[in-house]
């Protein structure tokens, strides 16, 4: 939750306390000069004094300025027996939509000021976050490639010291053979235990796991099961627009819908 009040005091000495940021400072809408007074009095540490302060905007607003009990107790005890009680329920109906639109109106401007302060307050973090991110994604770059280098470097000289000592074996066996030696034993070739290198890390600041999990990328997609794939059906709702009237394996109809505008 946004500290408000705290947002008002820093955009007050803004020139003193960011006078170093490159961003620029955050422009606070007029509205939000206004409920300042209001703000002022409550402690947002609470949900409850939240609450509070956003009663007292909207029992200041035209929101306040509706009565709907007398449409619920109407809705609610209307029933329909003729042509012209469904007509007075379509009515009553539009006018519910038409006061539900009023009051979405009203509401979009109490917040517009406050979301854009979140937006301006977004743009100031987000400066920071995509150095921040790149910084990260640089560096943890170079440290697996130079894991992974190692790792190859690794494998190969594991592989050429098996290869050499199997040769080694394999002349020593011509050796004997050419020196009459037959009860000589063909030598083992131990293994060689590589050495692990480990991705494990723990810094102060975090750590790093390697951790082995199942993935996959698609070789030949006209050999992938049905049960993996997925139907697009805006783009034949686009088709159907455009006056598609036969497609293999949907059904095209016509229905009726009934549109309501209110005035």
């Amino acid at each position: 939750m946004i500290d408000y009040d705290s947002i008002f005091d820093n955009i007050e000495k803004d020139g003193k306390t960011h006078e170093q940021k490159t961003v620029k400072s955050v422009h606070v809408p007029e509205t939000c000069t206004k409920n300042k007074e209001i703000s002022t009095q409550y402690n947002f540490a609470s949900t409850a004094n939240i609450n509070m302060y956003v009663k007292n905007i909207v029992e200041n607003s035209g929101i306040a300025s509706y009565d709907i009990q007398d449409l619920i107790t109407k809705s609610n005890n209307l029933t329909i027996k003729s042509n012209e009680d469904a007509n007075e329920c379509i009515a009553i109906a539009m006018k519910a939509r038409k006061i539900k639109n009023s009051i979405e109106a009203e509401r979009k401007e109490l917040t517009n000021p406050y979301l854009k302060i979140q937006k301006e307050i977004k743009r100031y973090a987000d400066g920071y976050s995509k150095d921040l991110i790149e910084i990260e994604n640089k560096l943890l770059s170079k440290a697996e490639s130079f894991k992974r280098e190692e790792k190859r470097k690794l494998q190969l000289l594991i592989k050429q010291k098996e290869e050499e000592e199997a040769k080694r074996a394999k002349e020593e066996a011509e050796k004997a053979k050419k020196e009459g030696k037959t009860n000589v034993k063909p030598k083992n070739i131990q293994p060689i235990i590589p050495i692990v290198l480990s991705n494990d890390v723990k810094t102060k600041h975090g750590t790093c796991k390697a951790v082995l999990q199942w993935n996959f990328e698609i070789e030949d997609q006209s050999k992938i099961p049905l049960e993996f794939m997925i139907v697009d059906e805006s783009k034949i709702k686009r088709a159907v627009q455009s006056g598609a009237r036969t497609i293999a394996g949907v059904r095209i109809y016509e229905e009726e819908k009934i549109q309501y505008r209110v005035k």
